[in-house]
């Protein structure tokens, strides 16, 4: 079951991803930049999407994965432009997608790990905005607010990701929303490290937020280019849980013990690897609520 927001009633806004760069196609948690960004604007209410990317990008299906449908409700194209730096074939092939839409597009640079809450303030902006970003395009741009040429007009606010609410539901943690160019190895480091915290509960137990840290990172970095879904993990738990009774009362207290430490182990990866790979969904909370309550059992 894909995933639910209560802002998805904006059917008909629109989104253009500029993969102007080879970065765009690197893999984060899993997927590339792009799919990523597809993921997230799909989350928010977004239906359509055009990724224009160098003419040189032949295989462009690659950049999803095979379960990207599954997840997502929005519809995608890719367009090619003259070649990877070519600036004024982005800008003029921009130029003519805003000039097709009633409403402000949201317009964000591949390379670029945009924090949902960011994506989600562009899809519901009623006239353009731009955010402040160190380097890449973080904006809602209408046709007179983009020149191929020029680029952002100069009349477009410009918005601070410090006005943006820090508190994450999800998570219940403070957390601010980043934007994180992806230039090379450090800055994916770096883009890895924060959406990893970010999606880490701040009202946990010891166990979980302190021994588990690294063991659950390490496990969702090893499945998340997989195949396998949170809701999988979650049912492993779960027979983990009620397995371990055996072997308990047999007397086999070892084996009871590392049944028991491997479900609570699972128990913490189900949720991060559902937030790290954006595959969220309501099915997968009240499964998670079910293993819970089997745990305490």
């Amino acid at each position: 079951m894909k995933a639910t927001d209560a802002n998805t009633d904006r059917v008909g806004r629109a989104a253009v991803i500029l993969a102007r760069t080879p970065e765009a196609r690197t893999s984060l948690w899993g997927m590339t930049l792009i799919e990523r960004l597809l993921r997230q604007l799909s989350a928010v209410g977004v239906r359509r999407a055009v990724v224009l990317t160098p003419l040189d990008w032949t295989d462009c299906d690659a950049l999803l994965r095979p379960d990207f449908g599954q997840w997502t409700d929005i519809e995608v194209s890719f367009t090619s432009l003259g070649g990877v730096a070519d600036v004024d074939a982005a800008g003029d092939a921009l130029a003519r997608v805003l000039a097709d839409e009633a409403t402000p597009t949201v317009v964000l640079d591949g390379n670029l790990v945009v924090d949902t809450r960011i994506i989600r303030h562009l899809a519901e902006a009623d006239s353009p905005l731009r955010f402040a970003a160190e380097s890449g395009l973080v904006a809602a741009l209408s046709a007179n607010s983009w020149d191929s040429r020029g680029g952002v007009s100069s009349t477009v606010p410009t918005v601070s990701v410090e006005t943006l609410e820090s508190y994450l539901q999800t998570t219940r943690k403070h957390v601010r929303p980043v934007i994180i160019p992806v230039r090379d190895a450090d800055s994916m480091r770096s883009a890895k490290r924060e959406t990893f915290a970010a999606v880490y509960k701040g009202a946990t137990d010891f166990i979980t937020k302190w021994v588990f840290f690294l063991p659950t990172r390490w496990i969702v970095g090893r499945i998340s280019p997989t195949l396998i879904t949170p809701n999988q993990i979650t049912l492993v738990s779960m027979v983990l849980s009620f397995g371990a009774i055996v072997p308990f009362f047999l007397g086999w207290y070892g084996v009871a013990v590392i049944m028991g430490f491997t479900m609570a182990l699972l128990d913490t990866v189900d949720g991060k690897l559902a937030r790290t790979t954006l595959r969220t969904s309501d099915s997968g909370e009240l499964l998670d609520h079910v293993s819970d309550t089997a745990y305490l059992l």
